[in-house]
């Protein structure tokens, strides 16, 4: 049986209406800001599959590049979701 996945950024702290920064939240906080998200996909028939930690490469803007400054490494939180094809 094949399965479809989908995965969905996860910033805690983060107003998703205006994007702005809301300041620290408390463990409690981020985790329930999470227990929503996983909440909300369930209902459109998702899964809770796993949280993942990556890095990704973000390249030096050009002037940056011109002067020596390396790329910086941007971490990321994903949440994925399965679900049954």
């Amino acid at each position: 049986m094949t399965a479809e996945y989908r995965v969905v950024p996860f910033v805690t702290g983060v107003d998703k209406r205006t994007r702005r920064r809301m300041g620290a939240l408390s463990p409690t906080a981020a985790a329930q800001q999470l227990q929503a998200l996983i909440e909300a996909e369930s209902r459109d028939g998702w899964e809770f599959h796993s949280v993942e930690h990556k890095s990704v490469r973000a390249p030096s803007q050009f002037l940056a590049w011109l002067i020596g400054i390396p790329p910086s490494t941007v971490w990321l939180d994903l949440v994925v979701f399965r679900r049954e094809a």
